[in-house]
């Protein structure tokens, strides 16, 4: 006779990747406008426009799709900064307020922050946000979010990359080569390969400035 965790291995496995399958099913329409988004250009203005909004539309769906906070809370964010970042004013405030508040709920229930990806999203929004008294801005802790999230993922294009381009903006340009190389190194996300690949060429740019290329 079997002992009793190898008759249970094959169900949980089962079980387990019937969750991922579904996390995926939810999540896709995300993916997908943030792949389509990541290969516009400049003047596709009105594109870009549209694919927010249809984004924003879905992110609130998200409580009724999935039964996992986490997932939802730092999804929800993450649309909500690129939203907030791309129109600014009022509005992109107060989308930024609430994706803080998200994110910080979401580290609370999960310290990995969704495998680092809400501590970065938290550094997006430190960095971007007015300070106050108009919010809460600050370059102090966008740095520590970013270095919290690298040490959570250090192999993500995304945390290499954003700590890269943080740095290079306040004038420490030997950290943010290296940490831009790392970016390139790195191995894009299968779901989202058209978003990191172009985080990738901004990194190479990054790199290539540095080199005198």
């Amino acid at each position: 006779m079997k002992p009793l965790m190898q008759w249970l291995a094959a169900p949980l496995l089962l079980l387990g990747m019937a969750f991922a399958q579904a996390e995926e099913a939810v999540l896709a329409p995300i993916y997908e406008s943030m792949n389509a988004i990541s290969e516009l250009g400049e003047k596709e203005r009105k594109q870009h426009e549209f694919l927010l909004e249809e984004l924003m539309a879905y992110a609130e769906q998200l409580p009724e799709l999935t039964e996992d906070k986490v997932l939802t809370l730092v999804w929800q964010a993450v649309v909500y900064e690129q939203y907030a970042n791309y129109h600014g004013g009022f509005k992109g405030v107060r989308l930024a307020k609430a994706a803080k508040e998200k994110l910080e709920a979401a580290i609370e229930a999960d310290a990995s922050g969704l495998n680092g990806l809400a501590y970065t999203t938290l550094g997006l929004l430190y960095e971007r946000t007015p300070g106050w008294p108009v919010a809460f801005g600050s370059l102090k802790n966008a740095e520590a979010m970013y270095a919290k999230g690298l040490e959570v993922h250090p192999q993500g294009v995304d945390t290499n990359f954003a700590f890269a381009r943080f740095l290079k903006g306040i004038e420490r340009k030997e950290e943010a080569f290296q940490y831009a190389k790392q970016a390139l190194e790195a191995q894009p996300r299968p779901y989202l390969k058209a978003y990191d690949e172009a985080l990738q060429k901004e990194a190479l740019n990054l790199v290539g400035a540095k080199e005198g290329k």
